[in-house]
């Protein structure tokens, strides 16, 4: 895979592309009266909605920490991508499937068909376009093998939602000129209905997909294995540090990690010396880090080593 793009240019893409397929999808729905083409636009609209919380969410995350926010404010675009997903579920997919059965259940026909093909055919390429672009924010410099991992584990959920957004409208247009296809071979109204139906359900596991992922970064998740496993080792290049104990993590925001490590120290350094260990250690850690990180070192004795002392009896 390719050189990672530009989280900024991946919403931005996304954005112009979902305001096409809006501009484009209303006003065939109004030429030919196809809900396939109304769900389009109301998939459309979801799409660009969603991507405009982003930016919103990707632009409040880059404020300076404060002391309202001392770890910064990186979990904006948690939120705002959370508020994304429940207008998809609660709205768009709803929406699209009622339009559908509506549809299915009181047949009419549809004009200028032709019309609603070439809408559809513009719509897979410029959604399948911005699929790739966020594609290669997610893999980075990963091969294609480590898509589900890094889909996973990233904690950049920005263009992981902007995947399944244009993945999904990708495959609701593809659907659409499919069902519509059907039509114009069999002149049977209720096909519109049915690709309509499919949009709707597309939305709807497209919606679920994103709740998973967002919700564990609302609520917490620790940083990723790997990135777990660069700061232990980062520690462990000090030569005073014989073992980490304990390490606890928390994703603050892309590229940005709270981080409690508990170190098992040689015995006899002073004071100075231990002071001196520590900020060795958090030096490693931000240096082997690509990202903010906000460390705190704890030096604790194994408990095998511990000695219990006994308050003397009066």
């Amino acid at each position: 895979m390719s050189k990672s793009v530009s989280t900024k240019k991946v919403l931005s893409i996304s954005f112009l592309v979902d305001l096409l397929d809006v501009i484009i999808n209303i006003t065939i729905a109004v030429i030919t009266g196809s809900t396939v083409m109304l769900a389009e636009a109301l998939q459309g609209m979801a799409d660009l909605t969603s991507v405009g919380m982003l930016l919103i969410g990707f632009r409040n995350s880059k404020r300076r920490s404060n002391k309202q926010h001392p770890f910064g404010y990186g979990k904006e675009q948690y939120f705002w991508a959370l508020m994304a997903v429940f207008l998809i579920i609660a709205v768009t997919s709803t929406l699209s499937f009622y339009s559908g059965l509506q549809r299915w259940m009181h047949p009419e026909t549809i004009n200028h068909l032709w019309v609603a093909y070439a809408a559809l055919i513009i719509s897979v390429f410029s959604n399948g376009y911005a699929s790739i672009l966020s594609l290669r924010k997610v893999l980075g410099t990963q091969k294609i093998g480590r898509l589900k991992s890094e889909f996973i584990e990233s904690s950049d959920i920005t263009p992981r939602i902007t995947l399944v957004l244009d993945a999904g409208g990708t495959l609701a247009a593809a659907f659409g000129l499919i069902t519509l296809a059907i039509y114009g071979t069999t002149q049977n109204s209720k096909f519109d209905g049915l690709g309509a139906m499919l949009i709707g359900i597309t939305l709807l596991i497209m919606a679920l997909v994103l709740l998973a992922t967002t919700k564990s970064l609302v609520t917490g998740k620790s940083a990723s294995s790997k990135t777990k496993r660069a700061i232990a080792q980062a520690a462990m290049k000090i030569p005073q540090v014989n073992n980490v104990l304990d390490l606890r993590t928390m994703v603050m925001g892309p590229d940005n990690v709270l981080i409690n490590i508990k170190v098992h120290l040689q015995d006899d350094l002073s004071t100075d010396q231990i002071e001196q260990v520590i900020d060795d250690i958090k030096e490693n850690i931000r240096r082997d880090l690509d990202g903010k990180a906000h460390i705190s070192v704890e030096p604790e004795t194994p408990p095998k080593k511990r000695i219990n002392f006994k308050r003397a009896k009066k």
